[in-house]
């Protein structure tokens, strides 16, 4: 059997992120860590480059979008195809980029997804 012989270095770290404003980030990650250096809190920073959705995945498309929200709602192909009233192959060739996106079906789907129609043209 196969044992783990070293710790992970991230053992018992946390790894906070925040979201701050690009006008004034630079003061406020100064105050939050000179405060909590105050406080006694050993905190490290450091500097790895980050990556926006956009830059990792690519551009959204519509098929990505629809795939996108059929999962956050919780649906599969087939309950989805029933909700719009099409048959579940042509949700899959939509999701796959094999099938357009009309406007009709685009309000369709919204309304079963709860989002925006132009989300999917």
């Amino acid at each position: 059997m196969l044992e783990l012989t070293k710790k992970p270095h991230t053992s018992g770290m946390t790894e906070i992120c925040i979201r701050v404003s690009e006008d004034n980030s630079d003061a406020i990650i100064q105050k939050i860590l000179t405060s909590l250096q105050t406080e006694g809190y050993d905190v490290t920073t450091r500097e790895e480059p980050t990556y926006s959705a956009e830059e990792v995945l690519g551009a959204p498309t519509p098929a990505r979008l629809l795939r996108g929200a059929r999962t956050r709602e919780g649906m599969t192909q087939e309950q989805l195809a029933n909700a719009v009233g099409c048959k579940k192959h042509h949700i899959s060739e939509m999701e796959n980029n094999k099938r357009s996106i009309g406007k009709n079906m685009a309000h369709r789907l919204a309304e079963a997804l709860n989002t925006d129609y132009r989300n999917f043209l």
